[in-house]
């Protein structure tokens, strides 16, 4: 069986010589934040090609599937920073098991530790 790679990577590039390092629709200089921003504040897609004439509609695509992709990799709690950071508590597992804490509610607890750090430090 063979995964099949997101449309969006074909369309979608960061590199830190390009807006330094945000996303950017492919071999331009228009940011995703950018498209995502005029289609939030008036989502006419002629006046979106009108602003970006390099544009096309499998740009606005990929924009959307990357915006897609980037919010339930940030929300889900099974997500792969969230996965990251409870191996690195591997030690603590046993523990965590035997007080009967499933593996869900721990991501919640992790979910929310973080959120209250990034709380903080805005």
């Amino acid at each position: 069986m063979t995964t099949e790679k997101p449309t969006y990577q074909d369309r979608i590039v960061q590199d830190p010589q390009i807006m330094v390092g945000k996303p950017v629709i492919k071999g331009t200089r228009i940011p995703v934040e950018r498209v995502l921003g005029h289609l939030a504040a008036n989502p006419d897609l002629r006046e979106l090609f009108a602003a970006y004439p390099d544009l096309t509609q499998e740009d606005v695509k990929a924009v959307l599937e990357y915006a897609q992709h980037a919010v339930s990799q940030r929300s889900t709690p099974g997500s792969p920073w969230l996965r990251d950071l409870y191996e690195y508590f591997a030690p603590v597992r046993e523990d965590i098991r035997k007080r009967g804490i499933s593996e869900a509610e721990l991501y919640e607890d992790i979910d929310a530790a973080v959120r209250a750090v990034r709380e903080e430090h805005a």
